[in-house]
Order: structure tokens, then C-alpha cells, then sequence
């Protein structure tokens, strides 16, 4: 209609004026209509964006009613029985897409694959367990809520808008650091004498782990080890897709392999398939928005193919572990300080000026007993139930502000030249960590946030926009 118009009135009358008069109207009317086309299009796109995290949570509850449910009802640690009300189901998926509306869901930087990393892992979840479970209250989603709001308007704030310090030759000075750092994990690994216990059968590795960590984590190289395992590598891997070097693929998949064969975390042999998955992402024309289909159409397979091999055990197992605990156990935390002091970091980082019930205490372990009746175990949460267990709502806000200018700073990297897709790829599962699955500082050092966002700006260079995953 707007270009009918437009033809419409260049022919009228009005217009038989000097070319220079009637060019300017041309080019004028030429941008109102790209923009009325671009904000149709972002239109279109946020509604996309929105019916695909509806379809998620839908392929959730059939999750959780088919297979969670029935086999973790009465869980000692995390139960998860259904206690149907159809009001409050239908209430759950309000709050299943009210962050739908306001969160970044674009390739362009990294804050949409940080606010999926907390709406697949921790806020979904959430909302499907509080729709099947009448019994739940909405204090959980609440600030959770609270939580991606704060840490989506810090992230796009402008508090980084000063242009971030490049070094030269950075890329050659980061992957110089990591070879280096892999190569004395590597020599580590010989001089403690943790090949001794070297191992691929995946039977066996519960039986090897414990013993294997207290031999090769020692002091310092306790976090070395981590940060070569969970930043160096993964970075390499990740420069390795980018310029398409072979050589450097195959080698760090060998490392990784190695990391699996030392540590027996099976976490290692499934970082390469997600940094593959975040190089497809960004090097080709799948959107965010077909990520959360994608996870649904996954789930979906997984359930029916391990129904017919009746594998409805181990199915419950992993859906369980991967996307309901962490929600779960947020709100158990929640509920647990609603009702008790709050820990004001007594803790650990002002241990020696604060003195209460949890002074120098793991909090994991101690929640950990407070739900299993004794049993010793350690009951992990993200940054929205620890944040709350230290200040309360003002704990939340602070670990979200805190998170939020990560991204911010990180989206200013890439907007001085720094791959998006590297960030994508090295940060991705610590910021599903640092939501659903530790303390916010311990994300930060212990989970390599931190020292992955220092060799990302050792890496950063300025812009090429020739490179097809620079966007």
C-alpha cells in the first residue's frame, strides 16, 4: 500500500517542481519506507522468536509428565510430582513468555545466546515445573524475572562505551598463551602421576575421578587445570573452525579426548559438538529463535526413540539432570532463606568480618544437608539462589548487574572487530554455569569467565567485515 501511495503521489501535480526538490521527497519517502520494512521485519522476527519458546515449554511438560515425573516423584533430593491445576498451568506459560518479549534474541553479539543460556537451562524449566506442580509459588520466577530484566538493561547500558585497548599481534600472543598453558597441564599430568589412572572406559570413571582430582589438583595448579580444560582449549578449537586450520582442529579434539581420558569428566567429549554447533550458528542463516525448536524437535526424538528401546530410565536420568534440577533446586534455596538469615558472604569473602551460622561453610554442603536429611552432598544453584541467600532481592539485583556488565564489556570487544562467535563458543556453557549451576564469583574464577574474557581481549583485533562471522 505505502509503495502504491508513493507512486501516487510522484505523479501528482505537487511534484512538477525542480529535480533537486523532487530527488530529496524521492529519497526521503525511500527511507521511511526501509524503516517501516525493517520494523515489520524485527516484528515478525520477535513473534518468531516468542512461538519458539512456546514450543519449548511444551515439549518440557511432555517431558516432565511422561518420563521426570513418573520416575523422580518422591526424589529425596529434587522431587518432582504432579500436582495438576489447570489455572495455574495456564498461568505458568504467561510467565513462560513474558521475558520473550524484552530479551535479545539476535546473532549480532552475544547477548542472545546469554539470555538463552538462562531461558533453556534455568527460567523454562522454572515455569514448567510450576505449571505441573500447584503446590510451587511464584516466588522463584519472580526474580528470576527480576534477574534477566537487570542483567538485560545493564548488559545494553553504555558503561563500556569507551573503546577497549587492542594489543598488537594479539591473536598470535593469545594462541602462543594457550599452547603454553596446554602443553603444562600436559606435563602436569606425567609429573603428578595422574596418567597412572588414565582411563576410557566409561564404567569406570566414577571409580577414578575422586582420586585422580586430589592427585592433580594441587594449589595453583588447581585452576590451571580448570582454565586449560574449560578457556584455552575450547578457544583453540574455536580459532581452529574460524580460519578453517585442520591441523589445529584435530589437535585440540585430541586434547579434548585426553582432557576425558585423564579427568573422566564426560564433559569434555561434548565440547567440540557445542563450539561446531556455535560455528554453524554464526557462519550460516540459522536465527537464535530456531535454537529453541531446534532443543523442542531434539527432545522430542530423543523421547520417542528411547521409549521404543525402553530406556525410560535413563531418559528420566538426563532430561532430569540437564533441564529440572537446577530450576528446582533454586527454588528449594529461595524458600530456605525466605525462612532463615541471610549469609551476607560470611561464607567465604567476608568470613573474617562477618560472623554468623555460616561463617567459613560451604553453602552448597550445608544446603545439601538440609535436604537430604544428613546426607552428605553438595546442592549447587546459579547466581539468582545464591545471590538471593546472601542479600535477598538485593542479592539478586547485584549478581545481575554484575553479569550484565560481563556482557556488556563483552559486546564491546565484538564491536571493535572481536569474533562473535569465538565469545559464543568459549563462554556459552559458563554462562549456563553462572545461571543455573554456581555461585556467581565461583563462575568467575573457578569456571573461567573471567580468564576467558581476558584472552578474548588478547584476541580482539579491529574489524573485517569481510569475515562472514563477524556480525
Amino acid at each position: 500500500l505505502m509503495n502504491y501511495q508513493a507512486c501516487f503521489w510522484l505523479s501528482s501535480a505537487e511534484f512538477q517542481q525542480p529535480v533537486s526538490t523532487k530527488t530529496l521527497k524521492i529519497e526521503l519517502l525511500q527511507v521511511i519506507l526501509k524503516k517501516a520494512n525493517f520494523s515489520s521485519a524485527k516484528t515478525t522476527e520477535r513473534y518468531f522468536f516468542i512461538l519458539s519458546i512456546l514450543f519449548f515449554r511444551l515439549t518440557l511438560d511432555l517431558c516432565y509428565y511422561l518420563h521426570v515425573s513418573p520416575e523422580f516423584e518422591h526424589h529425596f533430593i529434587t522431587p518432582l510430582p504432579i500436582n495438576y491445576s489447570s489455572l495455574q498451568h495456564l498461568e505458568s506459560f504467561f510467565w513462560t513468555l513474558l521475558p520473550a518479549f524484552f530479551i535479545p534474541h539476535e546473532k549480532k553479539n552475544i547477548s542472545g545466546i546469554f539470555f538463552m543460556s538462562v531461558m533453556l537451562f534455568l527460567y523454562i524449566p522454572m515455569t514448567s515445573i510450576y505449571g505441573m506442580d500447584m503446590e510451587r509459588g511464584r516466588e522463584t520466577i519472580l526474580l528470576s524475572n527480576l534477574g534477566v530484566l537487570t542483567a538485560k538493561i545493564v548488559s545494553q547500558s553504555n558503561l563500556f562505551s569507551i573503546k577497549a585497548l587492542v594489543i598488537k599481534n594479539g591473536e598470535k600472543l593469545s594462541i602462543i598463551f594457550c599452547l603454553s598453558m596446554i602443553f603444562l597441564f600436559i606435563i602436569w599430568t606425567f609429573i603428578s602421576g595422574a596418567t597412572n589412572n588414565i582411563n576410557l572406559d566409561l564404567s569406570k570413571i566414577y571409580m577414578l575421578r575422586e582420586d585422580t582430582s586430589k592427585i592433580l589438583d594441587v594449589k595453583l595448579m588447581a585452576y590451571i587445570n580448570l582454565w586449560v580444560q574449560k578457556c584455552f582449549n575450547p578457544l583453540l578449537l574455536a580459532v581452529g573452525f574460524y580460519r578453517r586450520s585442520y591441523i589445529l582442529i584435530i589437535f585440540t579434539i585430541l586434547v579434548q579426548i585426553y582432557f576425558f581420558a585423564i579427568t573422566q569428566h564426560r564433559a569434555h567429549l561434548f565440547a567440540p559438538i557445542l563450539i561446531y554447533m556455535a560455528y554453524r550458528l554464526y557462519s550460516g542463516n540459522t536465527k537464535i529463535s530456531h535454537l529453541y525448536c531446534y532443543s523442542g524437535l531434539a527432545i522430542c526424538i530423543l523421547l520417542t526413540l528411547l521409549q521404543f528401546l525402553e530406556l525410560g530410565e535413563l531418559t528420566s536420568i538426563v532430561f532430569r539432570r540437564a533441564l529440572f534440577v537446577a530450576a528446582s533446586a533454586t527454588t528449594d534455596w529461595i524458600l530456605f532463606f525466605m525462612e532463615n538469615p541471610k549469609v551476607y558472604f560470611a561464607d567465604n569473602i567476608l568470613s573474617g568480618f562477618i560472623d554468623n551460622q555460616y561463617t567459613n561453610t560451604s553453602l552448597p554442603k550445608y544446603l545439601g544437608d538440609w535436604v537430604g536429611n544428613g546426607r552428605p552432598f553438595s546442592f549447587n544453584v546459579g547466581l539468582i539462589g545464591t545471590g538471593y541467600a546472601h542479600m535477598g532481592i538485593l542479592g539478586v539485583l547485584f549478581y545481575s548487574v554484575i553479569i550484565g556488565l560481563v556482557v556488556q564489556f563483552l559486546n564491546t570487544l565484538i564491536r571493535q572487530g572481536l569474533p562473535v562467535f569465538l565469545v559464543a563458543a568459549l563462554l556459552f556453557n559458563p554462562f549456563r554455569t553462572a545461571w543455573a549451576d554456581s555461585d556467581l564469583f565461583t563462575a568467575l574464577l573457578t569456571h573461567g569467565i573471567l580468564i576467558s574474557i581476558f584472552i578474548l581481549w588478547l584476541f580482539g583485533r579491529e574489524k573485517n567485515p569481510c569475515n562472514p562471522l563477524i556480525k
